[in-house]
């Protein structure tokens, strides 16, 4: 129960900084809100945050899960910035980006996740991290690397050629550093990845002050 709490406070903590700047302002002990950041309507990662949301209660085998709406759609920002044909169709579908504004919603998603991170430690507290990881894939680009990272915070880890069981051990060492040695929720489903698989993965421990 305390994982479906922590999310719903995440999930709500947009929702009330926006009806906080929107209502009764000049009673209002709170600053108004940055004009670059986007208002929830327009926020891609408001429409993605509820479609997984729904999609894992309509599971009755989940656990509660604690998942960043922002950490995600800004990984899959920056993916379908430097992507093309179908993957790049199916980026958008999820973030619900038309294709000739797909970098002005790449823009909005790297101020969000920026405006996040330097919220850190006020009411809340976290360690989070985003990486891409590819097995036997071809090398990506260091434009894209380079960018990804400044603007998205989006590393990239190399899996080796070993057995799904090593892909497993990796990624666990890769959330159990980043996470600052916090300990985790185990990876319950197999990941086979196969060569030229890249997987995403987001590492994020959450407490609400």
């Amino acid at each position: 129960m305390l994982s479906r709490l922590a999310f719903g406070l995440l999930l709500s903590l947009h929702v009330l900084l926006v009806l906080s700047s929107t209502t009764n302002s000049s009673k209002s002990p709170f600053p108004p809100a940055s004009p670059s950041l986007p208002s929830l309507l327009n926020d891609p990662s408001w429409a993605l945050g509820v479609r997984l949301y729904k999609a894992l209660r309509s599971d009755s085998s989940s656990v509660n899960t604690l998942f960043s709406p922002l950490l995600l759609a800004s990984s899959l920002g920056a993916l379908a910035e430097s992507s093309v044909g179908k993957t790049a169709d199916q980026i958008q579908d999820l973030l619900k980006t038309p294709s000739k504004a797909k970098r002005k919603v790449g823009d909005i998603l790297s101020v969000a996740l920026k405006s996040f991170v330097e919220a850190n430690g006020t009411s809340f507290q976290m360690h989070t991290s985003s990486s891409v990881f590819t097995k036997q894939a071809p090398a990506l680009s260091h434009t894209f690397t380079k960018q990804s990272q400044s603007r998205f915070r989006l590393q990239h880890q190399t899996l080796g050629k070993g057995d799904f069981k090593a892909d497993l051990k990796q990624l666990h060492d890769w959330a159990k550093a980043v996470l600052s040695e916090k300990k985790g929720a185990p990876l319950e489903a197999e990941i086979k990845a196969k060569a030229g698989a890249m997987i995403l993965a987001n590492a994020l421990h959450f407490k609400g002050l």
